[in-house]
Parts: structure tokens; sequence; C-alpha cells
């Protein structure tokens, strides 16, 4: 089994080791059976010395799990990649500019038909996290931009909601793989759920015995 989690930046309270090994205990324990390799991936750059830390350690224990700065990463394979083309953006260059259009020009050979806006609405976003907009824009062919559904959803709704979109899907997703198909109505109440209350949910679900654990969580 592969856990990968991603991160913007270090910061987290609790501090992300003790989140990897409190994750992994609780994946081991739905899933007893399985091994478990963990990938902590930081997406924006960052000096941070805790982007560097790939353990958990205190007196009792140890817990040990991958660590990959995007930044660092060649964009070669990313860019051979369409599936991984977005995190290109995000990987080592001595030349900014030069890599955007070297992902526009990889972008512009995707057929139309298999999702080439919604890549390049994606590749938009995360180039966001490391290159001025005004950049991006120049590069990448806005008429092209304006095509994708998923680019406008953002520019209607704002990150937050395409995040707070994201967290539900993941956690009906999760609630259904354990317990079966979700009535209608549950699936409703756990969209309407703010974001804060989605993502505690998501790791509260895993020590969940049964459906009827998820009730107070819908409580008004």
């Amino acid at each position: 089994m592969l856990h990968l989690e991603f991160q913007t930046l270090p910061q987290s309270q609790p501090d992300l080791p003790f989140r990897m090994v409190d994750y992994y205990i609780r994946l081991k324990r739905l899933y007893p059976q399985s091994q478990i390799h963990q990938v902590l991936i930081f997406l924006k750059p960052s000096n941070d010395i805790r982007c560097h830390i790939s353990q958990y350690q205190d007196a009792q224990l140890t817990h040990q799990f991958q660590v990959i700065r995007m930044w660092e990463q060649d964009p070669i394979p990313f860019l051979k990649n369409s599936g991984l083309l977005p995190l290109a953006a995000l990987c080592q260059t001595a030349n900014g500019r030069e890599l955007l259009e070297t992902i526009a020009t990889e972008l512009n050979q995707i057929p139309v038909e298999t999702g080439r806006a919604q890549l390049m609405a994606c590749c938009d976003l995360l180039a966001g996290l490391r290159f001025e907009k005004g950049m991006i824009k120049s590069i990448f062919r806005e008429e092209v931009m304006q095509e994708s559904v998923t680019y406008q959803d953002i520019l209607q709704k704002g990150v937050q909601q395409g995040l707070k979109q994201g967290e539900a899907t993941v956690v009906i997703r999760q609630l259904q793989r354990r317990f079966g198909e979700l009535p209608s109505s549950v699936i409703t109440q756990i969209k309407a759920l703010p974001l804060s209350q989605l993502e505690a949910l998501a790791d509260a679900l895993l020590d969940f015995r049964s459906l009827t654990d998820l009730a107070p969580w819908l409580s008004p």
C-alpha cells in the first residue's frame, strides 16, 4: 500500500513526523496484512529544516518514511508522462520560464479530447505555487484555459471551494470502501461540512467501526 501525503509547507499541528506515524498505525490497523510505504511530498520550495526530516523518534519508537522535495526533482520524467505533467512545474530548474514553455509545448501535443484543457488548468494551479501569475498567463494560452471546466470552476468558486470538494470526495470514497454505498442524504450532509471538519473527519474515519460512528459528525 502506498500512502502519499502532499504538503505545500512544513508547518503543521501536530507536526508532520507525528502525523505520519499516526497515519501508519491507523492504516496498519485497517490493513494488517499490507506492507505500507509512506511518502511525504513537499510542493513549495522552502529552506525549512523540517522539509528534511524523514522519521519520527521518541524514547520508545522510531518510524521512518520517505520525503520528496519537488523542487529538487528532475523534471524530465514528469515531462514524459502526461498524467504527471502538472507536477513538472514544481521541479528543479535554473530557468522558470524555459521550464513552463517546455510544459506548454508538451501540453499542446496532447489531443483536446483526452483532457488537454483540464491538464493545463492543473499546470496553471500548481505553477502558481512557485511562479508569478503574469508569467504563467503569458505562456499558457489563455483561450485554452478558458475552455477548461476545471479552470472556470476554480475562477468561479475559488481554490478553497475546490479543496473542500476534493476532501469531501475522499471522505465519501473511503466511507463507501469500508461500509458500502452511502445514502444520498448522508452524501449531501458530508458535502455540506466545512473544510476544517472534512479534514478532521478524514482522519477520524480510520478509527470508525461502523457507519453509526459517522452520526456525531453530521449532527446539527
